[in-house]
C-alpha cells in the first residue's frame, strides 16, 4: 500500500509539472493538491487533525473528482468557427493533394502575396457589389499558399462557398479560409487568417505574426502592403483593432496568447 502512495505521489507530480505549459490555473491546482495530499506522511497528519474526510469511501471519491477535473483542463479547447448550412443545402467537398515542399521554394519569412495572374478574374457584374473585395484574385491566395504546402479544401455549394487552406508547423496549425459571393469562385467577400498554437511548448506567441503579416499582403486595387503589415506590427496584441485600406477593412483578434485571426472584408 505504501508503494502504491508513493508511486501515485510521483504520477500528481509529473501532472503538476506537465501543467505548468500546457494546461489552465484549474488543473494546476487540482494536480497540485493531489500531491500534497499523496506526499509521504502528509495525508496521515491531515486525516488526525480532521481537515480532511476520515472515510475511505469518502476520500477516494474526492481524489477521483480532483483527477478528472485536472485531466478535464489539461487541454482548453482552441478556438474554432464553424458555418450552419440550412437542412436543405448540399455542399461538395473537394480535398486537393498536399504539394511536395523543396528547398528552394518560398517562405511565409521572406515572401509575399502578389498577382500571380497579370489580370483580375473579379467580375465585372460584382464589381459595385459592396460585399466583394474589387481586384482580389482569389487564384493568388490559394497558389500562393499551395506553393508553401499548404493543403486546400473547396467546399462548394449554390449558395455558400469557400476555400480552407491548412498547414502545421512547430506546433503552429495555420489555417487560411476564403469566402465568395454567391456560391461562386471568383469573387472574394472576405478573407480570415487563423493561427493556433496546439503545442505551446515548442513556440511562442510572436511566432504567429509573420503569418499574419504574411496573409495581409494580399493583392487588390489600392492594396498598400507596407501599411497592412504596419498595422499588424502596431496591434498585434490590441484584441479587435480595425484598419480600413482602400475600402477593405482589416480586424485583428488575439482574445489569448495561443491564437491570432486576421479578418479581411470590404469595409
Amino acid at each position: 500500500m505504501k508503494f502504491l502512495k508513493y508511486f501515485l505521489f510521483g504520477v500528481f507530480l509529473l501532472l503538476t509539472i506537465s501543467t505548468l505549459g500546457n494546461g489552465t490555473l484549474i488543473s494546476f491546482t487540482a494536480f497540485t493538491i493531489l500531491t500534497i495530499l499523496f506526499f509521504p506522511g502528509v495525508n496521515e497528519k491531515l486525516r488526525e487533525r480532521g481537515i480532511i474526510m476520515s472515510s475511505k469511501s469518502a476520500r477516494y471519491i474526492y481524489y477521483c473528482l480532483l483527477f478528472f477535473v485536472g485531466l478535464y483542463f489539461t487541454n482548453p479547447n482552441k478556438d474554432s468557427k464553424s458555418t450552419v448550412l440550412k437542412p436543405d443545402e448540399k455542399i461538395t467537398i473537394i480535398k486537393d493533394e498536399k504539394p511536395t515542399k523543396n528547398n528552394n521554394e518560398k517562405s511565409i519569412d521572406n515572401f509575399e502575396l502578389g498577382p500571380v495572374h497579370k489580370t483580375s478574374n473579379t467580375s465585372e457584374i460584382n464589381q459595385k457589389n459592396s460585399d466583394v473585395i474589387v481586384g482580389l484574385d482569389p487564384s493568388d491566395i490559394i497558389a500562393n499558399f499551395e506553393k508553401l504546402g499548404f493543403e486546400t479544401e473547396r467546399s462548394l455549394n449554390q449558395e455558400f462557398s469557400m476555400i480552407s487552406q491548412t498547414s502545421t508547423d512547430n506546433g503552429i496549425e495555420y489555417n487560411v479560409t476564403t469566402y465568395f459571393e454567391n456560391g461562386g469562385v471568383i469573387d472574394v467577400t472576405a478573407t480570415e487568417f487563423h493561427a493556433t498554437r496546439i503545442d505551446p511548448s515548442n513556440n511562442s506567441v510572436e511566432d504567429m505574426k509573420k503569418f499574419l503579416k504574411f496573409g495581409c499582403t494580399i493583392n487588390y486595387n489600392g492594396a498598400n502592403f507596407e501599411r497592412a503589415k504596419s498595422f499588424i506590427e502596431k496591434n498585434y496584441y490590441n484584441d479587435g483593432a480595425s484598419t480600413v485600406i482602400s475600402n477593405v477593412r482589416f480586424t485583428i483578434y488575439c482574445k489569448t496568447s495561443r491564437v491570432r485571426y486576421l479578418k479581411i472584408d470590404k469595409s
